[in-house]
């Protein structure tokens, strides 16, 4: 009996376990069967959406529907989100940057809904093209960005990357700085982007540069150039103020650049002269402002003015002494694409007062094939003094003048260095510094010795002084502050 007794116990107690267990099966089953929600647990699809960069990282991120993309959108924006009627507004491809390695062009503007997490937005964006003028890759990145003068965020489709003689394009989105939590308000109409303005870092093998636009300095609000002479304005143009006149612009169209077959030398010639106190002017600081987009800084390159001597053409500075006239030269290094006909040129020399409203136009400018003809035009009597003093000598000067060279050495110290240079007979020299030593032939011109070591040729001035003392001026001929 008692046997009995507890397997009927255990077979009841069984059934119970039995019951329960199946009702938990039961109430499990119903909850599995109840249908989920897409919104909330499926995750959102970004394997085909495309990394966006921006110089100021933002929190806010698009739907993958609606990465915005350096592709303008052809649709129109939604009336929700913008009562802007233009979707699309397109330039022939205006300049905004240039300089000795890159052209930024723009191409169009345009708007585009946006879905993002926190809401949908119609942003406006401009598409820039640029053109790497050299031979190394250029990244450019977005920086600092202003709309209205107010600081404006800005969001790149992604870093441009330009290889060596190749162009691309890039979208901006350009929106303003959010408040609180939120990241960022899309711009009112697609005419705000009229008033953009900023700045772009760029990468290059040679170290980090920036490349400044300013789109109402070049573009009126009906998309037309600011100094399109089509739109008949015409450039009204101021050559001298009380302290300055320029005299002349010209362009050296054989000059080479290392780097760069579309970079050419051009020249200003002007008179400074001193109505008060006393003027303190060298030849490579004067600024150069076309169309108010880009800006190049004057630079000294060696022997560019050889065949103009009256005209002060060093990097040391010259005294202009009150009630004295003294003709300068400066140069710049640019491109020929800039300038285009009928653009706007700036011209400013800090060291000369009022020179600020020096303004003169590109189409000003006189294109000379070599700078002999520049020199001709520009300082004439200048021009034949030196080209006879740069002549092959007669064989009685050349006999002269190795009588006073050969045997003989000068030492002279310039550029932070200590120099030797010796001379041979019958035509050698020998130039010895604490780096190395250097040697070639020389040849006697009228008033030079030209010293070739078979890399460069250095042009040194000789003469007699007033005593028939024979100089030479080795100081003036190595100075790299010179010449």
């Amino acid at each position: 009996m008692k046997t009995r007794k507890l397997f009927a116990l255990l077979l009841a107690l069984t059934m119970v376990i039995s019951l329960f267990v199946a009702c938990g099966n039961g109430k499990e089953d119903k909850t599995s069967e109840i249908p989920s929600s897409d919104q909330s647990s499926s995750p959102v699809d970004m394997s085909n959406t495309e990394t966006i960069l921006s110089s100021e990282p933002s929190t806010t991120t698009p739907t993958s529907e609606s990465i915005p993309s350096s592709e303008p959108s052809t649709a129109a924006p939604t009336s929700e989100a913008n009562n802007d009627s233009a979707s699309l507004i397109e330039f022939n491809n205006e300049v905004l940057f240039e300089d000795q390695t890159l052209r930024l062009e723009l191409v169009n503007f345009y708007s585009k809904d946006v879905n993002w997490t926190d809401g949908l937005q119609n942003e406006k964006y401009i598409t820039l093209k640029g053109t790497n003028k050299s031979a190394s890759e250029i990244k450019i990145n977005p920086k600092t960005f202003y709309v209205k003068d107010e600081e404006a965020d800005v969001m790149a489709d992604r870093t441009m990357i330009l290889a060596g003689g190749k162009t691309a394009t890039c979208g901006y989105m350009i929106a303003h700085r959010g408040t609180g939590t939120v990241n960022h308000i899309a711009l009112e109409s697609l005419d705000m982007l009229y008033d953009v303005e900023g700045s772009f870092l760029v990468v290059s093998s040679s170290g980090l540069g920036e490349a400044t636009i300013s789109i109402p300095e070049k573009i009126n609000k009906n998309g037309s150039d600011n100094q399109s002479p089509s739109e008949g304005a015409s450039l009204s143009t101021t050559t001298s103020t009380e302290n300055i006149k320029i005299d002349g612009i010209y362009l050296d169209e054989s000059y080479k650049d290392k780097d760069s077959d579309t970079i050419k030398l051009l020249y200003v010639f002007y008179s400074a002269t001193s109505t008060g106190d006393t003027l303190s002017v060298d030849s490579k600081s004067m600024t150069v402002s076309i169309e108010g987009v880009t800006t190049y800084n004057s630079t000294r390159i060696k022997d560019a003015c050889d065949y103009m001597p009256n005209h002060y053409y060093k990097d040391y500075i010259k005294k202009v002494e009150y009630g004295e006239t003294v003709k300068f030269a400066e140069t710049f290094e640019v491109p020929v694409a800039a300038l285009k006909e009928s653009r706007k040129m700036t011209f400013v020399k800090k060291q000369i007062p009022g020179t600020e409203g020096l303004i003169m136009s590109t189409d000003n400018i006189i294109f000379k094939s070599n700078v002999e003809e520049i020199a001709k035009a520009i300082d004439s009597s200048g021009y034949q003094a030196e080209a006879q003093r740069r002549a092959d000598a007669d064989a009685a000067t050349v006999s002269k003048i190795r009588n006073e060279i050969n045997g003989y050495y000068w030492d002279f110290y310039v550029n932070n260095t200590s120099y030797k240079l010796e001379f041979f007979d019958p035509d050698e020299f020998e130039l010895t510094t604490a780096l190395n030593t250097v040697s070639g032939k020389y040849t006697v011109k009228n008033g030079y010795i030209y010293c070739d070591n078979g890399i460069n040729v250095v042009q040194i001035p000789w003469s007699y002084n007033n005593a028939g003392e024979f100089e030479l001026d080795v100081t003036s001929a190595y100075s790299v502050d010179e010449g």
